[in-house]
């Protein structure tokens, strides 16, 4: 099975936060960036899987708070407190 991710990107559309939901139904965190000189491909910059969390909600609570600028994005605290399962979602 594929994992799930919940990707988050940044105003500025470098940055994204992905939350992946593993095959055993734990959660863990990544932080990526786009990378210009790469074609705008996606290169992950921070890998937290030694960070396992039970619950999606508990991931991106540990996300806010390891990365502020997702407080930056208009609609990012309610799209985190719902933890919709969308992806690559950008605020509109």
């Amino acid at each position: 099975m594929m994992p799930f991710v919940t990707s988050l990107e940044a105003a500025d559309k470098l940055r994204c936060v992905d939350i992946v939901e593993r095959d055993d139904r734990t959660f863990v965190i990544r932080e990526c960036r786009r990378d210009p000189e790469a074609g705008g491909q996606w290169s992950i910059v921070e890998d937290y899987s030694g960070l396992v969390f039970t619950k999606r909600a508990d991931a991106i609570d540990a996300a806010k708070t390891a990365f502020p600028w997702l407080a930056e994005i208009p609609d990012a605290r309610d799209f985190c407190e719902l933890a919709l399962g969308c992806m690559n979602w950008t605020p509109g």
